[in-house]
């Protein structure tokens, strides 16, 4: 599979330019205990893509152990690659193809 690697803010910035293109992206992954939408975060909390593929959280929690006690089940620097498509607030990243994150040195693909 074809992919172009594409820094965060520059998704958010020219959202049109990587419409309907598989990217990779990297950023802190966020996937709250009260399951509202996840997202990806960059550099800065503003800098985030929410991430509206249905199945992707419980592809996490059926692969990758979760935290437990606090506000976010997931909260991990990560590697996603999926197709940015457009959201109701902007882009957003669709069909999760790839996520690989390193967790206490373990390394999860999924």
């Amino acid at each position: 599979m074809k992919f172009q690697e594409v820094e965060l803010e520059k998704v958010m910035l020219e959202p049109a330019r990587y419409m309907d293109v598989n990217i990779l992206v990297k950023g802190l992954l966020a996937v709250r205990a009260d399951k509202t939408t996840p997202y990806i975060e960059g550099a800065t909390e503003e800098t985030r893509l929410e991430i509206s593929d249905r199945d992707f959280v419980d592809r996490l929690l059926d692969n990758v152990p979760c935290y437990v006690g606090g506000k976010f089940l997931y909260h991990d620097q990560v590697s996603i690659v999926a197709r940015a498509g457009g959201g109701k607030h902007g882009p957003v990243l669709d069909e999760i193809v790839k996520v690989v994150f390193v967790r206490g040195g373990e390394t999860f693909t999924i």
